[in-house]
């Protein structure tokens, strides 16, 4: 990367790619909501499992 004076364009400092990146509370908090939206869905396709297991019950 010597040449990007040429471009007009600066290297990134460490700090600015984290921000850039979103670091690794971006990444849980996308996991969360990934593992959230994919509970939803599947109560969805199977409600009555979803009753059963919210309220304890073995399964059939």
């Amino acid at each position: 990367m010597k040449n990007l004076q040429n471009y007009g364009v600066q290297e990134l400092s460490a700090k600015e790619i984290k921000e850039t990146e979103g670091g690794f509370l971006s990444f849980v908090i996308a996991a969360g909501v990934g593992l959230f939206a994919m509970g939803i869905h599947d109560a969805i396709d199977h409600p009555q499992a979803f009753v059963d297991g919210f309220l304890g019950k073995r399964s059939r």
